[in-house]
């Protein structure tokens, strides 16, 4: 599994949690570590937890390509 140290923060989707702040971070984070975007989406959903992993359950699952 790719472990991605430093990002650690879990995005749970309540009303005080901001996706975009965590999106960005989340992106920045790869980059500076050379992950591509195939293995960003999969990090991603590895750090859904809650609702927003009930939310993501629910969308077209597709990593991009």
């Amino acid at each position: 599994m790719i472990s991605l140290k430093g990002m650690d923060e879990l995005f749970w989707g309540i009303k005080l949690d901001n996706v975009h702040d965590w999106v960005e971070r989340l992106e920045m984070a790869t980059k500076v570590r050379g992950i591509d975007e195939q293995n960003l989406f999969k990090i991603g959903r590895l750090h859904l937890k809650g609702k927003s992993n009930e939310w993501f359950k629910k969308m077209d699952t597709t990593p991009p390509n």
